[in-house]
Order: C-alpha cells, then sequence, then structure tokens
C-alpha cells in the first residue's frame, strides 16, 4: 500500500498504526495535517477498504459536500466504501 496519495491537489501520508486497545475505528483522516491513519492489526484487504472508505471522507470534505451530509457523512460513506474499492481495484490504469 502506498504511504502518500494526492487527493485534490494535497499530498497526504498514509501511516500504518496499530489501533488495538486505542479505537473502535480501522482508520481516520485529520485534514489539517493531510494524513490518513490505518489501523496495521487489521487484514491487508481489510487496510485497503479501509484507506478507501478514508479517501472519500477527503473527497466529501475537499468537494464541500461534509457540511450537506452532516450527520449523516459516515451512513454515506460507509454505504459507497465497497463500491469504490471495487472500482479501484478493477481500474488500476483508468486514465491510461
Amino acid at each position: 500500500m502506498k504511504k502518500q496519495i494526492n487527493i485534490c491537489n494535497h499530498k497526504y501520508k498514509v501511516l500504518h498504526i496499530n489501533f488495538e486497545g486505542l479505537s473502535e475505528n480501522f482508520g481516520s483522516t485529520l485534514s489539517t495535517t493531510t494524513t490518513i491513519s490505518i489501523d496495521s492489526s487489521i487484514t491487508k484487504s481489510k487496510q485497503e477498504v479501509t484507506l478507501a472508505h478514508e479517501i472519500l471522507h477527503v473527497l466529501l470534505e475537499e468537494s464541500g459536500a461534509r457540511e450537506l451530509v452532516n450527520e449523516n457523512e459516515e451512513l454515506l460513506v460507509m454505504i459507497m466504501e465497497n463500491t469504490f474499492y471495487d472500482f479501484l481495484k478493477q481500474n488500476t490504469n483508468f486514465y491510461d
């Protein structure tokens, strides 16, 4: 998995941190430091889905849509994460 990704002209660091006992979440995003943290104690495939999930959070924030979905943001991201992950996996060369 990449250690840095570009989202909307921002370079996000992707950190792998053991969340065990610290959080019920598998990932988190901090836009002020352009950092995405992924739980290193979960399986590789779950880490990949979690990264897709966190990218969706960033896209909502960068597009200004986060304010539109407010308290429904997590639900919206959870609904979309598996489809978005599947799209990313099947279209690695989307713009080639």
